[in-house]
């Protein structure tokens, strides 16, 4: 969403709410409902809308609708209170469908005229603003004001984004076709916006060239320099002109380091299988500039780059190397909101385990903590938020209970840490193998996989493999992973599990500490 400059000067403009010579019942009404959502809504009502709402169609109403209250609604409840407006809606429709319908198509049409004059200089500030030095030739003072609109931050790329994408739709806008005796929309040139592509390319390419060096930066230690002791009597040090000028002028504050190591950022590509919102957000991240920036970086300053694999570096406990899982924190309003998406979630658990069909660790802690939060619900106890495992979570949980990531760490700094941790352990010691790609059913270790490691010499089956079933089918995968908690136990003598044994406990396991949390259990109850 474009971010609004005036605040205080809200404009939308009107929508041209056109209804065929034959149209039908379903069709009118579907206009009424969008005709009374722009006239009612909580965050900015449209005047025209409710102008002619109230003179076209409020008189020929039995009773008044609901309007939406501008808080958080549930899909359930929105759903009931259109259909509810769509019964009420009735008598205008039926008046409606049998008489000229030309006026409310005048009125409309006087309204988007309206409106359509008023944009145009609307969007000529908001391109100002968002992309200072486009009009005209300003003062300095305006200059700098307009230039805090959010440097390189992918919010700014997005708004500008946004914003030509709203330039796009504005010039193919509907319109009157004279010729055509109808209305059409304008045709666009392919060149259409062509300054503003320009300017958010540059405004990537410099945050990409910005990233990269920062980063080379810290390698070689240097920081903005600190602020003097009477900046800091003054409060000058948070003013941004201080700041940026510090930023200007680094210093090396800490020990440089002699290399950069970095996730490895060949999967980050856009996907058919991810949703367009992801794509989207990969094309704007360029993370095949930032690979190259910063190796073009390092080059230059004499340090050693060195991408490694992501695979599992966010199920690992970077404190004690256990296992683990990413969980989320859930405010206990909102996890006990009736008919909410929680509690949907619980009764179809709970339908799903009437029918005997047996629940995850992980769906069992969901039923068992809405049960109990119900229960206490008043109590001081109840009032922090409810703890539950999900994929993608913001905290990491290890199954650990005597690592302190046992009560949740951030979840991406765990997995940084560990992307640095690989780089840094020795293959010829046996505690840096958690998991070994195995042939299936021999369970001999891959030898691309562990080749120089002397833990691997002879390439002799691992013991206790047979453990757990395995979820691919054997014509799919010639090759398994086989796991094991982090030991210094040699790995020939080690206790090792393919993927879905192994993970099935460590998923009870973290289950079991984020009971704790809950209250589902007692604190001396941590299982280690």
């Amino acid at each position: 969403m474009l971010f609004n400059p005036h605040p205080n000067r809200i404009f939308i403009p009107p929508v041209f709410i056109h209804i065929r010579p034959a149209a039908d019942k379903n069709h009118i009404t579907g206009l009424f409902v969008a005709w009374f959502g722009l006239a009612s809504s909580a965050k900015a009502p449209d005047s025209e809308a409710q102008r002619l709402w109230v003179r076209h169609i409020e008189p020929h109403l039995a009773a008044t609708l609901a309007a939406g209250t501008g808080q958080r609604e549930n899909a359930q409840a929105r759903k009931q209170r259109q259909k509810a407006n769509e019964d009420l809606l009735a008598p205008a429709v039926a008046y409606w469908q049998s008489r000229d319908r030309s006026v409310l198509a005048s009125d409309w049409h006087q309204v988007w005229q309206t409106g359509d004059v008023r944009l145009q200089p609307l969007l000529g500030r908001l391109r100002d603003w968002l992309r200072p030095g486009a009009g005209r030739m300003r003062t300095r003072e305006e200059r700098i004001s307009m230039r805090r609109t959010g440097g390189l931050s992918l919010s700014r790329l997005a708004n500008l984004r946004s914003f030509y994408q709203l330039q796009k739709a504005f010039a193919g806008r509907e319109r009157w076709m004279q010729g055509a005796g109808g209305w059409g929309h304008t045709p666009v040139a392919e060149q259409f916006g062509q300054r503003t592509l320009d300017a958010l390319e540059r405004l990537r390419d410099q945050r990409v060239k910005q990233l990269a060096s920062r980063i080379a930066g810290a390698a070689l230690g240097l920081a903005p320099a600190a602020p003097t002791p009477a900046e800091i009597t003054a409060g000058g040090h948070a003013s941004t002109g201080l700041a940026r000028q510090r930023l200007g002028k680094l210093t090396c504050r800490f020990e440089p380091c002699h290399a950069v190591v970095v996730e490895s950022l060949g999967n980050y590509r856009p996907d058919q299988l991810q949703t367009r919102r992801e794509n989207r957000q990969l094309l704007q991240w360029s993370s095949s500039k930032v690979q190259k920036q910063l190796q073009e970086a390092c080059e230059l300053h004499g340090l050693h780059l060195r991408e490694i694999p992501p695979a599992y570096t966010s199920r690992q406990d970077s404190r004690s190397g256990a296992p683990g899982l990413r969980c989320r924190d859930v405010a206990t309003a909102d996890f006990l909101e009736p008919n909410g998406y929680w509690e949907r979630d619980v009764l179809r658990l709970k339908e799903k385990g009437e029918q005997g069909k047996a629940l995850k660790p992980r769906e069992q802690l969901l039923v068992s903590t809405h049960d109990h939060m119900k229960a206490v619900q008043g109590d001081r106890a109840a009032t922090r938020p409810v703890r539950l495992i999900q994929e993608g979570g913001e905290l990491f949980v290890s199954a650990d209970g005597r690592s302190p990531g046992a009560k949740g760490i951030q979840a991406d700094l765990n997995a940084a840490a560990n992307i640095g941790l690989k780089a840094l352990l020795d293959p010829d010691w046996e505690g840096a193998w958690w998991f070994v790609p195995c042939g299936r059913g021999t369970h001999i270790p891959k030898p691309d996989s562990v080749k120089g490691a002397r833990p691997f010499d002879g390439l002799a089956p691992l013991h206790g493999a047979g453990a757990g079933p395995s979820t691919v089918p054997k014509k799919q995968r010639e090759f398994v992973n086989l796991w094991r908690d982090v030991s210094c136990i040699p790995v020939a003598r080690g206790n090792w599990q393919e993927t879905t044994g192994y993970w099935a406990g460590v998923e009870a396991r973290v289950a079991a500490l984020v009971g704790v949390h809950n209250g589902l259990r007692p604190e001396d109850d941590i299982p280690m």
